[in-house]
């Protein structure tokens, strides 16, 4: 008989090493999600996940910059990457915008002062990711403590 599973995230494991102690921690991991095939997301996928101790999201966002821009340029393409017909800018510093303000213009709601898990999700990936510049990367900030599950404020 044969055993597996499927993994969604490494992260609730990766935060259980951050809180034992470890400082520096990075993982590709191979997951899956189920009901979430499109334009933005796929069922199966790798991804990169990463933590440090005592960094702030403004460091992850430079680590961020400074781990895909180092492997543009590595691959030779400076700072436009080339991706299904478009030339996406990824000279620094990215654009930086909050969840509210990206909401409010976008979906016409705030999160923030009106949490609400299920339009949340459904409008950050019906309204909010397909009308952010697909020219330049973005982070969106500030994402509402109710909405992030395994965080700690």
């Amino acid at each position: 008989m044969t055993a597996g599973f499927f993994v969604a995230s490494p992260e609730l494991y990766m935060k259980r090493l951050l809180a034992a102690g470890y400082d520096k921690i990075y993982q590709f991991s191979h997951c899956f999600r189920k009901g979430e095939r499109g334009n933005y997301h796929n069922p199966e996928f790798t991804l990169l996940e990463w933590y440090r101790k005592s960094a702030d999201y403004a460091q992850m966002m430079r680590d961020t910059e400074g781990l895909v821009t180092a492997i543009a340029a590595a691959l030779g393409m400076g700072t436009v990457l080339r991706y299904r017909g478009r030339s996406i800018d990824l000279s620094l510093p990215w654009e930086r915008l909050t969840v509210s303000s990206a909401f409010k213009t976008l979906a016409g709601w705030d999160p923030v002062i009106d949490p609400d898990v299920r339009p949340f999700d459904e409008d950050m990936v019906l309204k909010v990711i397909p009308n952010l510049n697909p020219l330049r990367p973005t982070f969106l900030l500030d994402y509402p403590a109710p909405m992030a599950s395994l965080a700690r404020l």
